[in-house]
């Protein structure tokens, strides 16, 4: 007697968005259900765009996303941000089975950008000018002085 007719629950698993500061470190653990058999923590991997797995993913300019523990960590490159690339993962039950997900970390600007404005003085803005300026001191004579 064979029980392959039985059918098996396939482990699911969530995708996951995170917000962090620029240059600072951010982490998501997955929310994985456990279909008939348990979820393998330590199965917890990255994937390629070919859905291989590989124990980090470094994109150029953007920075690198690597499992730590049952976690995925994102570190941004210290000039990056905005919506970083959404990277697949992939989480396995005790019999083998894949569950595969997607994380997308977004890189807040610690200040905002310099848009380009008027107030740097263009050639047709009134330029203020300190007439005293350029006088040395002692040179201006008081007319109310007494003279010695």
């Amino acid at each position: 007697m064979h029980h392959h007719s039985d059918p098996i629950d396939l482990p699911v698993t969530d995708s996951g968005t995170t917000t962090g500061l620029q240059g600072q470190q951010q982490r998501w653990q997955p929310e994985s259900t456990p279909g008939t058999f348990p979820i393998d923590g330590d199965t917890l991997t990255l994937v390629d765009a070919a859905g291989e797995p590989v124990s980090e993913i470094v994109i150029d300019g953007v920075g690198r996303y690597e499992v730590v523990g049952e976690e995925i960590v994102f570190t941004p490159e210290p000039t990056f941000t905005g919506e970083a690339p959404t990277v697949g993962y992939r989480i396995s039950d005790e019999a083998g089975h894949h569950a595969t997900g997607e994380y997308t970390p977004t890189v807040t600007a610690v200040e905002p950008v310099a848009e380009d404005d008027a107030s740097t003085g263009g050639p047709n803005q009134p330029q203020s000018v300190d007439p005293l300026a350029n006088d040395e001191p002692g040179t201006r004579r008081c007319r109310w002085c007494r003279s010695r």
